[in-house]
């Protein structure tokens, strides 16, 4: 999976490409951030297909983000504070393509995650709703092998950026609000399901997404 992280500060833009991995899944990410405005905006699509199957936006000044996120037939948009992550440093240092990172951990709803981050690049900004960390992060990977986010190339150019916020005028959920709208719609999947099969299937499982969190009902 490639992900495309543009970052723009005056007329300097910076694009990485990141593989994006997950244990069953692949996608094809899109990152794009203009860093003096302190947006980004994030879209994830089937490779060659345009239907997005999530959409992201930070606002890094008010320190939070939107979420839509895929349900049981529906949609919903998850809207959180980006202050989600605790980042210890470790002291640990490693290169990734020409730059030195530093090593920090953290543990986010489930899963413990180790990231590397650059102070080498003038802008301060993490892939997906990873967030905290001074720096640009080039690489984030979870302990049980879920995640992976390794950048794999950086450009730079000049091409101007506009972002909006897509989800201003959508009602939008906390986490437990959510993890609720989430669960009826898997129950009613289920019930559904019951009905046709006649019994024979009765439970509907979430399929394997790109949700960094660990969900278990």
């Amino acid at each position: 999976m490639l992900i495309n992280f543009q970052l723009q500060a005056q007329n300097q833009q910076i694009q990485i490409n990141y593989n994006f991995t997950t244990a069953c899944n692949t996608h094809q990410l899109t990152s794009t951030a203009v860093t003096h405005q302190q947006l980004d905006s994030l879209v994830i699509r089937e490779p060659n297909n345009e239907n997005i199957i999530l959409n992201l936006f930070k606002d890094l000044q008010k320190k939070e983000y939107f979420q839509d996120i895929s349900i049981y037939r529906g949609r919903v948009v998850l809207h959180e504070t980006l202050n989600l992550f605790k980042w210890k440093f470790t002291g640990n240092t490693k290169e990734i393509l020409g730059f030195t990172c530093q090593e920090g951990t953290t543990n986010y709803r489930g899963r413990d995650y180790t990231a590397y981050f650059t102070t080498q690049l003038p802008f301060k900004m993490a892939p997906w709703k990873f967030s905290g960390l001074p720096g640009i992060v080039l690489e984030v990977t979870s302990s049980d092998g879920e995640i992976s986010i390794v950048a794999q190339q950086i450009k730079t150019s000049k091409t101007p950026i506009d972002l909006t916020n897509p989800f201003a005028t959508r009602k939008s959920f906390d986490w437990k609000g959510y993890l609720k709208k989430d669960k009826e719609s898997l129950e009613k999947g289920a019930a559904e399901i019951a009905k046709l099969s006649k019994g024979k299937y009765t439970k509907v499982s979430r399929s394997c997404s790109t949700n960094i969190e660990v969900i278990a009902y």
